[in-house]
């Protein structure tokens, strides 16, 4: 689903020269011939996507870089350009300048910092936005706002000390604090690794908890955001038993449905619909939907938890199953859109352990234990802990 963004992020950026260090982040430079524009040199950069393929129409800010008397980066903005149809963006220069480049209107984000110009262009790899939530509670006067360094991205600190980021560019990335009353300087507050994708959660101890998401189902057809990344990553049927039973959709083509067209609409976009039709009063006749992984398993040991948007009626199993055994859990499903935690710690080991179980996990299934008439719909799949 497309997620409401309820913060703005705040700032400024930069860029120019003719003395320079290659751009530190975003790819190899690449050497290209770069057009000289009013008597300066160009800053160039190809946005490219996660196949390495170029990236036409998406447009990058240039921010400058610098240190105000409080030593916080404040930015400054130097252009702005759309890449065009072979992924170039160019910028005009000048000289001692530090940078940084920020994809600035897409689904998918990156930055790439440098100093100056030269003739070697840089890369913008673009891969999805992450994301950072988080509670500063630290002593003393309470910050402004928390950012990233070294980018123009900031977030309110609202008075219970909670803050997000909705869109972080994937990479390396230190936390950072802005002033509070009586206080100069800033605090780092953690540096960690933002993956594609990632949902990072951020305790008042500056301890990460990362989660990737696997399926928002605004697109159509069986493939989940895996796909590339596990040998299957597509969703399948599990049909009831019996012959008078069957399953909605039919076929293994999943029926998408919009959320907005339903009484009580909160604007969540798509999501995805599973009702069951069982004239059996047989208990096992149950049917579900289920997330293939891998025939041979793949190692999810280090996941922590699945979260995602659930709204139906009756109960639901869980079932993650791997070669060695199966992980079970039994939940009541809300009737309005509401959140659902599933911790493996939770979970009933059967046939192995936890471990080992996860260790070689093969597809997680979601099964209606209801007799008869029965549906769930399902959005915004989150794994925790298990990066693919």
């Amino acid at each position: 689903m497309r997620t409401r963004l309820f913060l703005c992020c705040l700032a400024l950026w930069g860029c120019q020269a003719d003395k320079v260090a290659a751009p530190v982040e975003g790819g190899n430079p690449t050497k290209v011939t770069l057009p000289v524009e009013g008597g300066n040199p160009v800053l160039a950069a190809r946005v490219v996507g996660e196949s390495g393929v170029a990236r036409s129409g998406i447009a990058v800010q240039l921010w400058e870089i610098a240190d105000d008397t409080s030593h916080l980066d404040t930015f400054r903005l130097l252009g702005q350009s759309r890449a065009d149809s072979e992924g170039w963006v160019r910028f005009q220069g000048k000289p001692g300048v530090p940078w940084v480049m920020v994809v600035s209107d897409s689904t998918e984000g990156a930055s790439l910092e440098g100093y100056g110009v030269s003739d070697k262009a840089g890369q913008l790899s673009v891969a999805r936005w992450g994301s950072l939530r988080g509670v500063w509670k630290g002593t003393g006067a309470r910050p402004q706002w928390v950012g990233l360094a070294r980018l123009p991205l900031r977030a309110k600190v609202q008075p219970d000390g909670s803050y997000y980021l909705p869109r972080v560019p994937w990479g390396r990335r230190a936390i950072v604090e802005g002033p509070a009353n009586g206080r100069t300087g800033r605090a780092i507050l953690a540096t960690l690794e933002i993956k594609p994708g990632a949902r990072v959660e951020l305790d008042s101890a500056g301890q990460a908890k990362s989660g990737v998401l696997i399926d928002d189902f605004e697109g159509a057809g069986t493939g989940t955001l895996l796909v590339g990344k596990v040998a299957q990553g597509t969703w399948n049927f599990k049909a009831p038993q019996g012959d008078t039973s069957r399953i909605e959709p039919c076929s293994l083509e999943p029926q998408w449905f919009d959320v907005t067209r339903m009484s009580g609409d909160d604007g969540r976009g798509k999501a995805w619909k599973v009702r069951v039709e069982n004239q059996l009063a047989d208990s096992s006749a149950r049917g579900g939907v289920v997330l293939e992984l891998s025939p041979t398993g793949v190692d999810a040991s280090a996941l922590d938890s699945l979260t995602f948007q659930m709204r139906g009626n009756g109960q639901f199993q869980i079932n993650l199953v791997g070669t060695r055994g199966t992980l079970v859990g039994v939940y009541q499903m809300p009737w309005t859109w509401g959140p659902m935690t599933v911790r493996m710690d939770r979970l009933v080991a059967t046939g192995s352990t936890r471990k080992e179980i996860l260790g070689s996990l093969q597809r997680v299934e979601w099964i209606l234990r209801e007799s008869a008439n029965t549906e769930f719909w399902l959005d915004d799949l989150y794994a925790w802990g298990w990066i693919p």
